[in-house]
């Protein structure tokens, strides 16, 4: 069953699964989630229960969120939730503020697509020499016709950006495939 988020009294709520949509709904703001798909409860903790809601959004497709439901309502279980979400909350803000001021450096896997492996690697090189970054290890596979070339580079997300726009405008390219790289993990 879809489930469409809107505002407003829906009557008396008598379902954990009807509580823990109109909360999502709520809490995400209205019309934010669009439509929610299915909500799926994990196995239950010892303070808690845990659900994911599966829901398309107006504007990025299917995505899910995590609604956690305690079973109990004293003040120690209120003042633990408050301390859980600081935390989130400080974790989520570490997070935006590494990507986006370009804090953190993550590996990715270029792979570069053609017909060209002499032209194709030039263009690698002179995006390579543009970001001011030495290629290491150019990996060459050809399957047929296509010439594929790989490469690994562990950098910040705003020069990861600008590689990729780099090789994309490459003349010699096809095309460009990007992959996390296991070595980050």
């Amino acid at each position: 069953m879809l489930w469409t988020c809107t505002r407003g009294n829906h009557g008396a709520v008598v379902d954990v699964e009807e509580r823990v949509r109109r909360y999502a709904c709520e809490v995400v703001g209205d019309g934010a989630l669009g439509v929610i798909n299915s909500v799926v409860q994990f196995g239950t903790g010892d303070r808690h229960a845990v659900f994911k809601v599966t829901y398309t959004d107006r504007s990025s497709g299917t995505d899910d969120l995590v609604v956690r439901v305690s079973v109990l309502s004293d003040a120690a279980e209120r003042e633990q939730v408050a301390r859980e979400a600081a935390v989130l909350g400080a974790l989520e803000g570490v997070g935006f503020l590494e990507k986006n001021a370009n804090l953190k450096l993550y590996s990715v896997i270029y792979e570069v697509r053609g017909s060209d492996s002499a032209r194709m690697s030039v263009a690698i090189l002179n995006a390579m020499d543009r970001a001011k970054r030495r290629l290491v290890g150019l990996d060459q596979e050809n399957i047929g016709e296509l010439v594929r070339l790989s490469f690994s580079i562990s950098t910040s997300h705003r020069s990861h950006e600008r590689l990729l726009a780099a090789l994309n405008a490459a003349p010699a390219i096809d095309e460009v495939l990007t992959f996390h790289d296991p070595e980050d993990d």
